[in-house]
């Protein structure tokens, strides 16, 4: 049986969270990054694309979160 990696709740929640601001985030690797991230680097991403930052500044800080 393979273990899917999305079983969790939490990583789980953290994707479907993610899904929110895939506009600026690689939706490929939703996945990964939910597995990796903390809700609260989730919450702070979504902070920050609410308040506008850009779409590069996001990949950047997404890819040294994780």
């Amino acid at each position: 049986m393979t273990s899917n990696p999305l079983s969790n709740n939490a990583t789980l929640g953290r994707a479907e969270e993610l899904n929110t601001i895939a506009a600026v985030l690689p939706i490929d690797r939703r996945d990964k990054l939910a597995e990796l991230l903390t809700d609260q680097d989730v919450e702070t991403l979504r902070h920050f694309v609410s308040e506008g930052m850009g779409e590069n500044t996001l990949r950047a800080l997404t890819s040294d979160l994780a």
